[in-house]
């Protein structure tokens, strides 16, 4: 008979943990707190009946068990509240707006009629108004119109094969240096380009494309 209010403390107790120890893996899995809740809560129930027992105040086993009762109660209690604020936050989800900032205008300066062009027009216009300097070309074909013409047909025929030799002889050398330095590339488009820049400016380098 001295046994049977010990007994019954550690059956309430026993029940308690179980229910304890489900509702520890929801909590910790965090797939269902409010299953969770429900389990502390009926460990809960069971820990307050057996700390409400009447136990011999003279049996040290039962007064070391209610101790450890009360402590896991309080526990059990303090996590029950922290899960229905979680859930009552995730009932109620922050909204949040977003204000746009508003855009504030500034007024307009008038331009004065008298004003300066600014200097970026100005190098335009300087650009556009300038002529172009005389190419080497042009500068050549001036000096050949001022000389006389020549006296003779015969003297036409002899000096056309030495100026179309001039002309060759540049542009073969021309493209055979250039084609050393770019091997990767076709010969007919590294010849294309040097005959336009020789042709039309001859004093533009191949390095400056």
């Amino acid at each position: 008979m001295e046994n049977e209010p010990y007994q019954s403390q550690r059956n309430y107790q026993q029940q308690a943990a179980e229910y304890l120890s489900q509702a520890l893996e929801y909590d910790e899995q965090s797939e269902n707190h409010e299953l969770a809740i429900a389990l502390y809560k009926k460990g809960i129930e069971e820990l307050e009946k057996a700390i409400n027992l009447n136990i011999d105040p003279n049996d040290q086993r039962a007064l070391d068990l209610r101790t450890k009762m009360r402590k896991n109660l309080a526990m059990a209690r303090e996590r029950v509240e922290i899960l229905q604020k979680l859930i009552q936050t995730d009932s109620n989800p922050v909204i949040k707006v977003h204000v746009r900032p508003t855009k504030v205008q500034r007024p307009l300066r008038p331009r004065s009629i008298g004003s300066a062009p600014s200097s970026a027009s100005s190098n335009c216009r300087s650009r556009v108004m300038s002529p172009a300097p005389a190419s080497a070309s042009s500068m050549r074909l001036t000096s050949k119109l001022k000389q006389p013409p020549p006296q003779t047909i015969n003297n036409r025929i002899k000096e056309l094969p030495s100026t179309a030799n001039a002309r060759k002889i540049p542009t073969q050398n021309q493209s055979q240096r250039i084609s050393l330095k770019l091997p990767n590339v076709e010969p007919k488009l590294v010849s294309y380009i040097l005959n336009e820049v020789i042709e039309n400016r001859p004093h533009v380098k191949f390095d400056d494309i």
